[in-house]
């Protein structure tokens, strides 16, 4: 079944909303996972036909321009009629997606629209014309998501399993209404373990690439080149990189199993984390890999991730330079275009607080200042979530992730590629994605601006909720440095500091805490608290609406995460007010419960239930990414560890990790 057939439908003649479409234009279908039966299109139809016009409320004519920039779209009003004229394919599913957001739709989660109540009886649409008689083009040329698969997160079983083609589309249409022109995924080893699953995958996937082209997006595929550093299960082009002799026929061997998949746009190649190989053959192996694509496809452009990491091993010299390992990527075929990462909420311009031992990631920066003002290729690859043990799993609700997109954007204007790195959408974590794509089609002067504009139509005051406590957080998080008490932790991230691997920053143990001298322990307990009194002072949106209330859980849960830990680390400091200290911390705990038990009852997309308990998949972690979560898994094990050491008690302290 194609995914023409999934959502086409005979719409009725009119709806509430009329899009009048040129023929052939696609817009029924990709209006279709809107979800809004009130929003219509009509093809061949005439938006001044009277007779038409008695039975809709509001009638939006599209044209499409053909001296128009492919992206670019105006909207007008003209005869009581709303016009988009734009460039085709995506020119006018932007334009049409913003004269919806002007009558006050709003796409926020892939499978939730924001829908506006039809206006009472006797009063008639009206929408926001601030938009109206502008030209409207993007700041930034590649505009993008990378959903990350190899994490068990929403995308995963849209995009990999073959088991949710219809969210894939909303996925993707999702995404073009949010001005993305590009979207990825990453590949996963199952497909090399036989015939039939590679087969299988191929069969799945190609029907998904058709239908992001038909949208207008380029689509890329994840792909990891050493099995060596591969931590995780992620396809990779190299099991052995010693094997010289066999490297270029199993790199082929693969390459052509991806290809035979879909008519893919753009391979990025990432060389995993924490270890790599002589910098002579990582260039070597580059290289052919490069050569292995192009001979495959030579229309498939290849990008390359420069990830962070400042572990001494990690550091190499080439051509007489000191650098990061990742960063020998420049030296290799110049058609491969780098893409910088950062990880977590950091940005480039502050404080890195310790994430995978940079104080700040200068030399990313550095890097990418260089490469634009010598006008060379170069991209820019943030996070949204980080997911393990940091930040959506624990939950906390973090809008600083928007307030640092914006400042890389603000700091980069000439910026061609930004591509977001994506790991999850509940718990406000769609915010994040929706915002940093529409601050890359259009940066504003400040960062606060695009919540106004998120949340206009919903309740204009969870603006103020999510400016106020994005500002918190940084203040506390970067500034203050609080971000690993915020974090979990979990079995993996201590084994990986016991050896001098450092992801997420590091905090001291509580027996550290006990041991420290008094004035040390006191004041990491006065900056806990500190930061947990000003998350309380943020006042909670009064709504009632599921936006609203996502917002209320998000804080409150990220307020108690807050006292939580600044309660054990305060019994920790001090052992006369250690039971008092450890039964508030109790009470705590059931008061995260209490709201993690509501708001994992009305998720946008449960994917079948499967978001929240074990469950078998083909990434490492068999469960959804809100397991931990669910159980408060980190939560219970601080618990353990502060009351076996205080207390003197015996209880299981969960890994929290696979």
């Amino acid at each position: 079944m194609t995914l023409l057939a999934l959502f086409a439908c005979t719409p009725p003649d009119v709806g509430e909303v009329t899009v009048y479409a040129p023929e052939g234009a696609g817009l029924s279908v990709f209006l279709s996972t809107i979800g809004d039966d009130r929003v219509v299109v009509v093809e061949e139809g005439d938006p001044l036909d009277e007779a038409a016009r008695a039975r809709s409320a509001v009638a939006i004519a599209v044209t499409i321009d053909p001296a128009a920039c492919g992206e670019c779209f105006r909207l007008d009003e003209a005869d009581g009629v709303y016009t988009v004229t734009g460039g085709a394919p995506l020119g006018i599913r932007y334009g049409v997606s913003a004269m919806l957001e002007a009558f006050g739709w709003r796409f926020f989660h892939p499978t939730d629209t924001f829908m506006p109540a039809s206006p009472a009886e006797g009063e008639s649409w009206a929408p926001d014309r601030t938009s109206f008689g502008v030209d409207q083009a993007p700041d930034v040329a590649r505009r993008g998501l990378h959903l990350h698969t190899l994490h068990p997160i929403d995308g995963l079983y849209a995009f990999w399993t073959g088991e949710s083609p219809e969210r894939a589309a909303a996925i993707t249409d999702w995404a073009v209404r949010n001005r993305a022109n590009h979207l990825q995924w990453v590949a996963l080893e199952d497909i090399t373990e036989s015939p039939s699953r590679l087969a299988a995958w191929q069969a799945d996937t190609r029907p998904l690439v058709d239908h992001a082209h038909e949208q207008g997006l380029t689509v890329g595929l994840g792909i990891q080149l050493f099995g060596a550093s591969n931590l995780q299960k992620a396809f990779d082009l190299v099991d052995d990189a010693d094997d010289q002799a066999n490297m270029r026929a199993t790199m082929e061997e693969r390459v052509a199993g991806l290809v035979g998949g879909a008519e893919w746009d753009v391979f990025n190649l990432s060389f995993g984390e924490f270890s790599g190989v002589e910098p002579v053959d990582f260039i070597a192996a580059t290289n052919l890999a490069r050569d292995v694509v192009r001979v495959a496809d030579p229309t498939i452009e290849m990008t390359a991730t420069i990830h962070v990491g400042a572990q001494e091993d990690l550091r190499v010299s080439w051509e007489g330079e000191e650098m990061i390992y990742y960063f020998l990527v420049q030296y290799a075929d110049p058609s491969i275009v780098p893409w910088v990462h950062s990880v977590m909420y950091y940005n480039l311009v502050e404080d890195a607080g310790g994430a995978y031992g940079h104080d700040t990631f200068d030399e990313h920066r550095a890097f990418l200042e260089e490469k634009l003002a010598a006008e060379e290729s170069v991209g820019y690859f943030p996070e949204t979530a980080y997911w393990v043990a940091f930040d959506i799993s624990v939950p906390t609700y973090l809008p600083l992730y928007v307030r640092s997109r914006w400042e890389d954007l603000a700091a980069f204007p000439t910026l061609e590629d930004h591509v977001l790195f994506s790991s999850g959408w509940e718990w406000g974590y769609w915010q994040n994605d929706w915002a940093a794509l529409r601050m890359s089609w259009d940066t504003p002067a400040d960062w606060r601006d695009v919540y106004a504009e998120m949340f206009a139509p919903v309740d204009p005051s969870l603006a103020d909720v999510t400016v106020a406590l994005a500002e918190v957080e940084h203040a506390h998080l970067i500034e203050g440095r609080m971000a690993p008490y915020l974090a979990g932790r979990d079995d993996f991230i201590d084994l990986g500091e016991r050896i001098g691997v450092v992801a997420q920053p590091p905090r001291p143990e509580f027996d550290d805490v006990r041991d420290m001298p008094p004035e040390t322990s006191a004041a990491i307990v006065a900056s806990l608290t500190a930061m947990a009194d000003d998350l309380a002072a943020v006042a909670p949106p009064t709504g009632d609406d599921r936006w609203s209330l996502e917002v209320a859980d998000g804080l409150a849960v990220t307020t108690l995460r807050a006292r939580y830990i600044a309660t054990l680390y305060a019994a920790a400091a001090d052992a006369t007010r250690a039971d008092t200290l450890l039964d508030e911390a109790a009470a705590t705990l059931d008061a995260a419960r209490t709201v993690v038990t509501r708001r994992h009852a009305t998720l946008h997309d449960d994917v079948g239930g499967r978001l929240t308990v074990p469950g078998e998949n083909p990434t490492l972690y068999q469960y959804g990414y809100l397991r931990w979560a669910n159980e408060l898994c980190y939560w219970e094990r601080e618990y353990a560890q502060a009351s076996n050491l205080l207390r003197g008690t015996t209880l299981d302290v969960p890994g929290c990790a696979l």
